[in-house]
């Protein structure tokens, strides 16, 4: 889908008409909030081209043309299944709700020996083909739509060019493999100027390189799976016909993740410093001050915010807001004056990472850490030229910072975007 930002848009889904006025431009996703529901494919991209005449990165850059790079994991169950399977023995959510393939675009495979007749499951299954011309230079809008694993992204032989990042310019950065935790997105630079032939591009399940060396992620079962699409040169033979040549080696789907190295040009990591806005913009000071902490109790695997579990209102919020409904501190739903400065600090008391993602907003992202935040740390968080965010990835036993402005009135969802049974929400209910 795509639409210009500024614009009042009409979308309708089964009997509902939904009316939104779009304020943000760039690369986005949109997705199912029912647990676990998106999973089975309730998901897509949605592009949002800016209101102005030019884009802010096609007036910094010049390219040909634009591809769409949707990522994403798929398991061998539906999303009620899953769910049902994880409440019901806890201890091995991670070996029960483990993906089975990566998918780019929609596409992939996997190894077909534990699926089940009714899966239909086809080792050989056609793979997505990106073609692009030689000598063209091409945008590359990457989305990583998974639902319960990070992933990375490679484009075999080939430079990546980061400009753009949740639909913010960013100050270019030239890197070889890209580390994207759930709902992240990129808008990359990519020339054609190899050798015409055919290239992988590979996304592959990977840990979380911030976290504790015993982070829950790092030990799924489906760590280091692959998925793999082509990137074919137009004038050359198409994969799988005569006298097509393929650069490297053929398709592992099960291949150990290798990090390229962290320097220039190597990985672009979870919050990684190198990250700036191409405009530089400075937040203001803080007016109040939240400590957010995410923990569970085994053999639990529904999260708490500050001890309280969230628990989905009979009511929308929005309607109890209206009708003049105070909330108690356990409903987490909590109450932020209208033209506040709101600091959050985000820390998980478990090996889990978060991706913490806010509705509605663009926070400042000021910084991050292992351990329990120390006064030293958050006395030096960066707000000089913070990176403006939607989604921040909070790593296992570790901490975010960021910063809210609070001036849209209404009540909006603060959540881990993990898709499953381990969620939690919170509203922030803003007053005018």
């Amino acid at each position: 889908m795509r639409v210009r930002a500024c614009v009042r848009v009409r979308a309708s889904w089964g009997s509902f008409e939904y009316r939104l006025q779009l304020l943000h431009a760039g690369t986005f996703f949109y997705h199912s909030h029912i647990p676990l529901q998106y999973g089975d494919g309730l998901l897509g991209s949605l592009i949002v081209d800016p209101a102005e005449a030019v884009d802010p990165v096609r007036a910094m850059y010049t390219y040909d043309e634009e591809r769409l790079v949707f990522l994403n994991e798929w398991f061998h169950a539906d999303a009620a299944v899953l769910a049902a399977t994880a409440l019901a023995v806890p201890a091995d959510v991670w070996r029960l709700n483990s993906p089975r393939s990566v998918l780019i675009n929609g596409r992939g495979r996997c190894d077909c020996a534990d699926a089940v007749p009714a899966n239909h499951c086809n080792a050989n299954a056609p793979l997505e083909v990106l073609s692009v011309t030689p000598g063209y230079r091409y945008r590359l809008r990457i989305i990583a739509a998974g639902t319960r694993v990070a992933l990375s992204f490679h484009v075999e032989g080939h430079t990546l060019t980061v400009v753009q990042a949740q639909g913010e310019p960013v100050e270019p950065i030239e890197v070889e493999q890209l580390e994207l935790a759930i709902g992240d997105r990129y808008d990359v630079l990519l020339d054609a100027d190899r050798p015409p032939g055919n290239y992988w591009l590979a996304s592959q399940i990977i840990g979380c390189t911030n976290c504790m060396p015993n982070s829950t992620i790092n030990d799924t079962p489906s760590f280091g799976m692959r998925g793999l699409a082509v990137l074919h040169y137009d004038t050359a033979p198409p994969l799988g016909t005569a006298n097509a040549t393929l650069s490297s080696a053929p398709y592992e789907p099960t291949r150990a993740y290798q990090p390229v190295s962290f320097a220039p040009p190597g990985t672009l990591q979870f919050n990684d410093a190198r990250l700036v806005l191409a405009q530089p913009l400075s937040p203001p000071p803080p007016t109040m001050t939240w400590h957010l902490n995410a923990t569970k109790i085994a053999p639990e695997v529904l999260w708490r915010i500050n001890g309280y579990q969230y628990h989905h209102p009979q009511v929308p919020v929005l309607l109890d807001v209206m009708r003049g409904r105070s909330f108690p501190v356990e409903s987490l739903v909590w109450t932020v004056p209208f033209g506040a400065v709101l600091d959050i600090v985000f820390y998980s008391f478990n090996n889990m990472d978060h991706p913490i993602h806010m509705h509605g907003y663009k926070f400042f992202f000021l910084g991050w850490g292992q351990g329990v935040p120390t006064d030293d740390a958050l006395a030096n968080l960066n707000t000089r030229n913070p990176m403006l965010l939607d989604t921040a990835h909070c790593p296992g036993r570790g901490w975010i910072a960021f910063r809210l402005v609070a001036n849209r009135p209404g009540p909006w969802m603060l959540h881990c975007v993990r898709q499953g049974v381990s969620r939690y929400n919170l509203w922030l209910q803003l007053y005018d």
